[in-house]
């Protein structure tokens, strides 16, 4: 008698392999020319992501760079998600679960913090560095490639290719 393991379909091999690995989410661009997404997973109380938008309003006020006369805009992709509750201090065991104190974001890695249009990458490099530290959450930054135009000189005319 000879113990030889059980015969798998492809679907429960797949499945098994890919056990304990996580799946990349690509990211994708949908409003904006830039996006900034938070690189690990974490939670985050929702009143910091009100005072990440109003801090956002003042930033992008300021004049850093010659084109600041084309309007910013931002599209926001966080929500709060999950409700945190607190009991009283004195209650004893059991009895519940206590009562609503304020809302929570649950993030996921590589889940999109907010796109933007018209803001140079110098200035989304300064933001990075302010917002993670208020978060205290990783963040990255993609931004979309603009088409090269190649110039080729011959004598006294230009062509663009």
């Amino acid at each position: 008698m000879t113990f030889s393991p059980k015969i798998m379909s492809t679907r429960e091999l797949r499945s098994f392999k890919r056990r304990g690995k996580k799946s990349f989410k690509k990211l994708n661009l949908i409003f904006g020319d830039s996006l900034i997404f938070f690189k690990k997973e974490g939670s985050v109380e929702s009143i910091y992501f009100k005072f990440l938008k109003k801090f956002l309003k003042n930033f992008l006020k300021k004049k850093i760079t010659k084109y600041s006369f084309l309007r910013k805009k931002i599209w926001f992709f966080i929500h709060s998600n999950f409700p945190l509750t607190k009991k009283s201090k004195n209650a004893r065991m059991g009895k519940g679960k206590g009562g609503f104190v304020r809302w929570s974001v649950r993030v996921k890695q590589y889940s999109k913090l907010f796109e933007t249009k018209n803001i140079s990458s110098y200035q989304i490099k300064i933001l990075i560095k302010k917002v993670q530290f208020r978060l205290n959450i990783k963040l990255g930054f993609l931004k979309k490639q603009k088409k090269i135009i190649k110039v080729v000189n011959y004598n006294k005319y230009s062509w663009y290719i």
